[in-house]
């Protein structure tokens, strides 16, 4: 097996959507051409190489086998992305589902193994049936991509859905008994008003899902919505109007009784999403599927993002890696203020003091103290968190520390 023992999250990529959406950046491909069977096929069969440790260059073997001895991997929670995960046939995604299970454990789900396990869904591609299935397969976590409750700004965006068909997608979730649902939302979005995203906020909060995502728009270079802003073809807001509704997601899901977990992620209590929860904790991941991205003791790697060349590797028994990045203990310590202050726990410095030495943490101390004198972080001595203000204006933290 790849390692151990140490807990990882389990990501598996579907790089397939019904169409590109208009902002979107992602590792992702219209399905139309592919032979999603025989991706999902090389997917498992990846899976299976984890399994017996197959594939690794010997310097990644090597490196892993010293950091971990000869337990086993041990996947805590797995999550399947995209693109869009269910515009497969559901036998397809079955299979994926089920290898899943197989590298994680099964039964894992009631002995503390997988307890969490999320697929992501466009709504116009989840039906009844499918979500069945997949509540049936062992999936207990469903993440839909709403973005907009008004079928205007879902046409900007170019998604494949409408208002309605979320609707009728959330209902075939509950129905199948799925009792963790995330909601994703985008605000910031061209000719968006505030009283248009304040709409949104309470129509989501209203159906009372267990987690609900709040993404600002991001204008990505070389998208099509991109290209309409800057061109003025559609207005772009204002940075005063985005800080805004920042806040008013905070204000108005508070009421409803989430918390502020990160900078853009609220839950019910105890609704948290694990998977991403240790992302955000610099933990260890493994990830499976064209473009995925790992993190292991040691290194950073990820595989090619070519479907055509992804399926070629694996076939032939070979990891599908376009690169591996070795980490250093500074690397790590800079990746865990980095990715901890997104959370509302920010990161406990003694902690990571008695993990990497309290010399690398304490190159941070003069930063940190710049930081709080500004408001921007709140620093007791052994933990720092952003304030609200800080985690509007994260993007210059994150700068000040690196």
């Amino acid at each position: 097996m790849i390692g151990g023992p140490f807990s990882c999250g389990l990501y598996i990529h579907i790089p397939f959507c019904l169409r590109k959406c208009s902002y979107c950046d992602f590792v992702s491909y219209p399905v139309a051409p592919f032979d999603t069977a025989r991706y999902c096929a090389a997917v498992v069969k990846e899976i299976e190489m984890a399994l017996e440790g197959d594939g690794w260059p010997e310097e990644v073997a090597s490196c892993l086998a010293g950091a971990s001895g000869s337990g086993a991997l041990t996947p805590r929670t797995a999550y399947i992305g995209g693109g869009t995960p269910t515009v497969l046939p559901i036998s397809e995604l079955e299979a994926v589902v089920t290898a899943a299970i197989d590298l994680c454990g099964r039964g894992a789900a009631g002995s503390g193994g997988i307890f969490e396990f999320t697929v992501e869904a466009n709504p116009c591609t989840l039906s009844s049936y499918k979500a069945c299935k997949l509540r049936d397969a062992g999936v207990n976590r469903i993440s839909l991509g709403l973005q907009s409750t008004s079928d205007q700004y879902l046409t900007i965006l170019g998604r494949a859905h409408s208002y309605s068909e979320f609707l009728a997608a959330y209902r075939s979730a509950v129905s199948a008994g799925f009792s963790n649902i995330s909601v994703d939302l985008i605000y910031g979005l061209p000719g968006q008003t505030r009283e248009d995203w304040r709409r949104d906020l309470q129509r989501t909060a209203d159906l009372a899902p267990q987690h609900i995502s709040c993404y600002a728009l991001t204008l990505a270079d070389g998208t099509a919505l991109a290209r309409s802003v800057h061109s003025g073809q559609l207005p772009q807001i204002s940075d005063d109007l985005a800080a805004d509704m920042y806040f008013d997601a905070a204000s108005i899901l508070s009421e409803a009784g989430y918390s502020h977990y990160e900078i853009s992620n609220y839950a019910k209590p105890g609704m948290e999403c694990r998977h991403n929860q240790n992302y955000w904790e610099n933990g260890y991941y493994f990830g499976i599927g064209a473009a995925a991205h790992s993190h292991l003791p040691g290194m950073r790697c990820e595989n090619v993002p070519d479907v055509a060349q992804y399926i070629e590797c694996v076939e032939q028994g070979r990891r599908p890696l376009a690169n591996v990045e070795w980490l250093t203990p500074e690397r790590e310590v800079s990746d865990a203020f980095i990715l901890g202050l997104r959370t509302s726990r920010g990161v406990d410095t003694s902690a990571l003091a008695k993990t990497y030495g309290a010399g690398l943490v304490g190159e941070y101390a003069e930063r940190l103290e710049k930081l709080r004198e500004t408001g921007l972080v709140e620093f007791d001595g052994q933990r720092v968190r952003l304030t609200e203000g800080g985690m509007i204006l994260s993007n210059r933290v994150m700068m000040e520390l690196l």
